[in-house]
């Protein structure tokens, strides 16, 4: 009996010694897979750390590049819509520059005309206040028809542009009668033909004669005047050629005058759409359509201008266009940038938080203990 308990206390004791072998034997593994397992992971985290550090960095260098890139672009782009403005407004200036100064040259075109109507009127004063001389002298039908054609011309010529006016106009090629004097206008032309009727109102106007005499006269006057816009109104006034009126240019202001005095003569004229004028009253109707064609002229120049500047206007249109494409695809570079910022800081946060935790792991590690148990 004492024999089988030393034998059994014999193989427990061999038993415990082999278990405590074993667990030493395990122990010593278990340390050199911890140790294998730590070096491994400090590495493999080292490496991690130098492949995000060197992606970080590159991806920093990407970035900047992209923005230097762009930064380049959007300098280069600056710079090409600075000269394109630059351009236009240099254009807009140039045309509106000369347009001013034509418009200038014409209003001094027009002064220094003014000026020479103002002596050439004062001339024409001084030939009305002597027309009671001339008419002495102008006995002749056909030299004071000559003397109204040459003194109608002149005035056409002092006031109107050459290529507004024509002289000895034949309206209707069948007709051998030819006008003195047309001007052109966009609606028609214009007739305007010298009569002098002389002889009767020569003796109204120096009062000769017993008071018949005078009466006798002022009929011959009023016929000879009626038979003179008669004339001109069956011929110088044709429907789709001429305008609805024509001009009866009497050169004397004397003889002018007496006709204007009588108020059914002049009314006579106006039905037959025949308007008497004198040299200064066919001054003033000559401004008129001078000023009418400088209209014209300006006009056209206008519609220049304008055509030029809705050129202009066209071209920046499109060229707003562009700017705003180019806009949008810089502010959408702009928001791809600001997305990929927020994600590197985001994956940069990631790391950081990776290692701080591989940290407090190592902190961790040596507080494990290997000792085996405290036998009892």
């Amino acid at each position: 009996m004492t024999l089988n308990l030393i034998v059994g206390v014999i193989v427990g004791i061999s038993f415990l010694a082999g278990c405590f072998v074993i667990y030493k034997t395990l122990i010593s593994e278990l340390q050199k897979m911890r140790e294998t397992l730590t070096s491994e992971t400090s590495q493999n985290r080292t490496s991690l750390e130098e492949n995000m550090f060197r992606g970080r960095v590159e991806t920093r260098q990407t970035l900047q590049h992209a923005v230097e890139d762009i930064q380049a672009r959007m300098g280069t782009l600056q710079q090409s819509t600075e000269g394109k403005l630059e351009f236009i407004r240099s254009e807009v200036d140039k045309k509106l520059v000369e347009t001013v100064t034509k418009n200038f040259e014409s209003f001094g075109a027009v002064s220094k005309r003014l000026e020479e109507l103002q002596a050439v009127t004062g001339q024409v004063v001084q030939l009305s206040q002597g027309v009671r001389d001339l008419s002495k002298i102008l006995e002749s039908p056909k030299l004071r028809g000559a003397m109204g054609e040459f003194q109608l011309g002149e005035m056409l010529r002092q006031v109107l542009p050459n290529d507004a006016f024509e002289e000895q106009c034949f309206i209707d090629k069948k007709s051998k009668e030819a006008v003195d004097a047309v001007i052109k206008l966009k609606e028609g032309m214009l007739c305007i033909d010298s009569k002098f009727p002389l002889d009767n109102a020569r003796i109204l106007l120096e009062g000769r004669g017993t008071e018949e005499q005078l009466k006798e006269a002022s009929k011959a006057f009023v016929q000879d005047v009626r038979i003179m816009a008669e004339s001109i109104s069956n011929k110088y006034i044709i429907p789709e050629k001429t305008l609805d009126f024509a001009f009866m240019f009497i050169p004397a202001e004397s003889v002018y005058y007496e006709l204007m005095k009588d108020t059914e003569l002049h009314q006579y004229c106006l039905k037959r759409h025949v308007i008497p004028v004198s040299p200064n009253s066919f001054y003033a109707y000559l401004q008129a359509v001078a000023v009418g064609f400088r209209g014209v002229k300006i006009q056209s120049e206008a519609k220049k201008l304008e055509a030029t500047i809705l050129r202009l206007r066209g071209d920046f249109q499109r060229f707003q266009v562009d700017f705003s494409k180019v806009g949008k695809h810089i502010k959408d570079a702009q928001t791809q940038y600001n997305n990929v910022e927020d994600r590197v800081e985001r994956f940069g946060n990631v790391i950081n938080r990776l290692g701080l935790e591989g940290k407090s792991d190592d902190n961790l590690a040596p507080n494990l203990s290997l000792e085996p148990p405290p036998q009892s």
